[in-house]
């Protein structure tokens, strides 16, 4: 809502606008303390973008195999979120940091520790149903 907005980086540049030194073009463009004009794009806010990614992967692979409409429901999340963060990457994040996929392997491997913790959510939930030998059958497939 609010980062696609830009709500908090106009307010501020507003304030900017206000208190710092405007005579010229390159004082107008530079930051006055903490104020930041809107020509100063922000950094990606890595730490708490991914962890809200891990949440919505750990929701969908323990909740879609329970009740499937959970699916459509994520499915419907993952593409506002890949639109919109697609929108802030191309015309409003700077591109010079780029890791060069370095990031991918960690994107990996919380994926694969997410369905580590679906597999084990569904073992417990499948042992405590009336049917206990269908928790014991989930075990191959945990220890492949």
């Amino acid at each position: 809502g609010f980062e696609l907005l830009r709500v908090l980086p106009v307010v501020i540049a507003a304030i900017r606008r206000l208190v710092g030194p405007n005579l010229t073009e390159e004082e107008r463009n530079k930051s006055y303390m903490w104020l930041n004009p809107l020509s100063i794009p922000y950094q990606f806010p890595f730490s708490s973008i991914c962890a809200h990614a891990t949440t919505y992967f750990m929701v969908s692979f323990v909740y879609s195999p329970m009740s499937p409409i959970t699916s459509y429901f994520m499915g419907f999340c993952y593409i506002l979120l890949g639109a919109g963060y697609r929108h802030q990457f191309i015309h409003i994040y700077p591109n010079k940091p780029d890791s060069g996929g370095k990031l991918w392997t960690e994107f990996i491997n919380i994926v694969q520790t997410c369905m580590l913790i679906a597999e084990l959510t569904l073992v417990g939930y499948f042992g405590i149903k009336n049917e206990p030998s269908s928790g014991l059958l989930m075990v191959p497939l945990i220890v492949t």
